[in-house]
């Protein structure tokens, strides 16, 4: 998957940055960020904190 990121100003780009991600990077990325939220937030089951960021960061990808 690629997220790419297109900065416009006066009609001009200013910024294009892109970056590919591989199915392995999204689960590592998943993980983490599923491991930083538990600390910070009581959620009770990580199962479904981990399902909802993964769906988060795949939403993100497809509409960048």
């Amino acid at each position: 998957m690629k997220l790419s990121k297109i900065i416009l100003e006066n009609k001009k780009i200013v910024e294009r940055a892109e970056l590919d991600i591989s199915e392995h990077d999204i689960n590592n990325l998943t993980e983490a960020i599923t491991e930083k939220l538990q600390e910070y937030i009581d959620f009770g089951k990580p199962e479904v904190l981990l399902k909802i960021v993964k769906e988060a960061i795949s939403e993100l990808l497809v509409t960048n």
